[in-house]
């Protein structure tokens, strides 16, 4: 909970810095999403078919127990007098949790930076996921009758499950852009 607080304040204090800088700074918030159901990474369905042929529906194992919430969006900060732009990506996803998969809550900022360096040059740098909190997704086996761990998501036995674990699904990026303009 310390953390957030720090991200929070992190922005509150970019926020004054730039609207302070100039008379003719302006603050929007942009929000691209705002759903309720859980967006960080796949969920298996538990319906599988055994090596035997024989199908199997495990499905009350994967049913989320949490109140499903993400949002995500973008809060710009624009300075018209310097012609630059300050944007901060945002993401938070309330998590999930079942008998057989298991994910933290996560929030996740980003800094992005953009403006003209002269009349003819544009230029623009972004890092995604700068700061991030949260997220861990882990699966747990099933038992069969005799007490052997196998996967309920594939049927798969444990072990050889290993490969095809749910692991998050939101990666970080660096961008730079230059453009010029003729």
């Amino acid at each position: 909970m310390k953390q957030k607080n720090v991200i929070f304040l992190i922005i509150i204090h970019m926020m004054v810095l730039l609207n302070s800088s100039a008379n003719s700074a302006e603050t929007y918030l942009k929000i691209f999403s705002l759903s309720n159901d859980y967006s960080q990474s796949k969920v298996w369905s538990g319906v599988f078919t055994a090596p035997n042929g024989k199908t199997f529906d495990t499905s009350n194992y994967y049913r989320n127990t949490r109140n499903e919430f993400h949002v995500n969006g973008e809060l710009f900060l624009i300075n018209l007098k310097t012609k630059h732009t300050l944007s901060i990506p945002f993401y938070y996803d309330n998590g999930y949790q079942s008998s057989l998969f298991n994910a933290q809550e996560r929030f996740d900022l980003g800094l992005s930076l953009s403006g003209m360096l002269s009349d003819n040059f544009i230029y623009g740098v972004s890092a995604s996921s700068l700061l991030r909190y949260g997220g861990e997704v882990r699966e747990y086996p099933c038992l069969d009758s005799f007490q052997r761990e196998f996967h309920c998501g594939t049927g798969l036995p444990w072990t050889d499950a290993k490969s095809f674990l749910i692991k998050g699904n939101l990666n970080g990026h660096i961008r730079l852009k230059i453009q010029y303009l003729f």
